[in-house]
């Protein structure tokens, strides 16, 4: 399974379509929030299943502020971050996964990639495909594989 996660493009898809246009054969799009009223831009664009969540920018959406997925045989927490106070660090994330039973948390908000795996649960954000916070600002996405038997490997992937 194939999956391109994404977030924080705050009405800015450019970059999205670029990278959509350029990977090929993907089983899911995962959004981490702050789509900005884009929802159906996503949605009606995708070549696959697309899986979103809002963030603390989208108001009045109809997006849930957190999800709950299967990825294969995989278990995924889905949240923006904000609730979880990710600015200041993501431990609250991964007692929400223990709590849930899922072994990877999606999130974005701080706009700055990062992929941690503790105990073995993932923590996971892609940065900012439009505007990135980070050191260097590169915007950026996560690419993730899932085997058949749950084996996990994700890396970001720069623009």
């Amino acid at each position: 399974m194939k999956i391109l996660i994404v977030s924080d493009t705050h009405r800015s898809c450019g970059n999205y379509f670029e990278v959509l246009h350029n990977i090929k054969d993907l089983d899911c799009i995962i959004h981490c929030g702050d789509v900005c009223g884009d929802e159906d831009v996503f949605t009606e664009n995708a070549p696959c299943r697309i899986e979103m969540v809002a963030g603390n920018m989208d108001f009045d959406s109809y997006l849930p502020e957190e999800k709950k997925i299967t990825l294969g045989p995989v278990t995924a927490l889905v949240a923006h971050g904000h609730q979880f106070w990710v600015n200041e660090s993501v431990l609250e994330l991964y007692e929400e996964a223990e709590e849930q039973q899922a072994q990877i948390f999606f999130f974005g908000h701080t706009h700055k990639p990062l992929i941690r795996k503790k105990d073995g649960v993932w923590v996971i954000n892609p940065g900012s495909i439009a505007y990135p916070r980070q050191s260097g600002g590169r915007c950026s996405y996560a690419l993730m594989e899932i085997s058949e038997a749950g084996e996990i490997s994700c890396e970001i992937c720069y623009l």
